[in-house]
């Protein structure tokens, strides 16, 4: 298995905010889906307004063996909630693995960044996440711009070389994925 290196880290690192949100977004998502699952279906009548609303005339359809019309609409009914049950359920399943996966490598991300020092912690947030500029942050440390990027490297080759960042690279490209299909 083939876990991430410094460049991925980084990338990560910069994302973090954005992994929250769409985490966040993924978790209101499936709870959206579960309050529609309630009621996702809608009423029988609402079925049958669907029906006719696109060109299924009701007195034209085929009996289909049943003995009244009214069977075939309610076996039309059934298998309508039965479908839209089925894809609830599936989509619920993707999502909460997707919540699953994103949550794991936040998880990673933060537990790795919390093993740093005080300081290197601080750079990190200062950078990737304060938007600081490598000015600011060196009057910040009474030290050099220089000093400032190797202590910044340092410390994610600390979080990638220690072992705490077992993010595979299929994690890696999912969540980068995922965030790509949020700007559009």
């Amino acid at each position: 298995m083939t876990y991430i290196a410094y460049p991925q880290a980084e990338e990560l690192l910069k994302k973090l905010p954005r992994l929250r949100t769409l985490l966040s977004g993924l978790e209101n998502e499936l709870r959206t889906l579960y309050v529609q699952g309630i009621d996702f279906t809608g009423s029988k009548e609402e079925i049958l307004y669907s029906l006719v609303v696109c060109n299924h005339v009701l007195s034209d359809m085929p009996f289909g063996g049943h003995a009244n019309p009214g069977d075939k609409i309610n076996s039309i009914i059934a298998d309508y909630e039965c479908n839209m049950a089925r894809e609830l359920r599936d989509t619920g399943k993707e999502i909460n693995a997707e919540i699953i996966l994103v949550s794991g490598v936040i998880k990673l991300m933060q537990d790795a960044v919390s093993n740093l020092s005080t300081e290197e912690r601080d750079i990190l947030k200062d950078k990737y996440w304060e938007n600081k500029t490598w000015g600011d942050m060196a009057i910040k440390w009474s030290t050099d711009e220089g000093t400032v990027k190797y202590r910044r490297k340092r410390a994610i080759e600390k979080m990638v070389e220690g072992g705490q960042l077992k993010i595979t690279m299929e994690q890696f490209d999912f969540c980068v994925k995922q965030l790509e299909g949020k700007e559009e």
